[in-house]
């Protein structure tokens, strides 16, 4: 975490600048994370280089979202940003977040055989949150469409693997805390699909 609060506070002092509704800041350490950071941490896993890789993309992940929950939505926002930003507090991106954050304290202590498995979920929330951000910056047609079906997919493909993950998972606490990481996860995105749903007839008016 110290990493990724250490890079977003350099961009956010090098590059003060708001882009609809978000700092480059996020857009910056977002993209990089989602499209860089993560990529080569499946293309060393799949070549054998980093056999490590789910344990790596647990704690990445889990930093990044943590990094953005302190560094972005508390009052250390303020500070950061200085006079040019009010400082953020949001109960609902700590609620988003914290979802996932257990999920990648809880993922290296899985059983062996579903660490690797709860990973690939990690990789598939993040695969279908990127286009989240390539919309704000680009907000066209084409891109509306991929966010909404990117997401709704990356959402049901990623549940029923964590389903199948709980089923397999012996332990009862586990089994109750994945459980209840699983159900806020399915409610927290059902209303951003919503609300992503509730958007579409937008876009036609935003670009081509």
């Amino acid at each position: 975490m110290t990493t990724y609060s250490f890079v977003r506070i350099a961009t956010e002092l090098a590059f003060p600048t708001n882009i609809r509704g978000y700092t480059a800041q996020q857009y910056v350490v977002t993209l990089g994370h989602q499209a860089v950071i993560l990529p080569c941490c499946v293309l060393g896993w799949a070549l054998g280089l980093l056999p490590e890789a789910p344990e790596v993309i647990y704690l990445l992940t889990g930093a990044y979202l943590a990094s953005d929950s302190v560094i972005n939505y508390t009052p250390v926002s303020g500070c950061v940003a200085g006079s040019a930003r009010k400082p953020v507090f949001s109960w609902a991106v700590h609620a988003h977040h914290i979802f996932t954050v257990v999920l990648c304290l809880l993922g290296p202590n899985l059983p062996a055989h579903a660490v690797s498995e709860g990973a690939m979920c990690i990789l598939l929330g993040e695969a279908g949150s990127m286009w989240i951000t390539v919309t704000l910056l680009q907000p066209t047609r084409v891109n509306y469409v991929i966010r909404l079906w990117s997401f709704l997919v990356s959402r049901v493909i990623g549940v029923l693997m964590a389903i199948d993950i709980l089923r397999r998972i012996e332990g009862p606490a586990t089994r109750v805390i994945l459980l209840a990481m699983i159900v806020g996860l399915v409610y927290d995105n059902t209303k951003t699909f919503q609300q992503m749903w509730d958007r579409r007839q937008h876009a036609g008016g935003e670009g081509k």
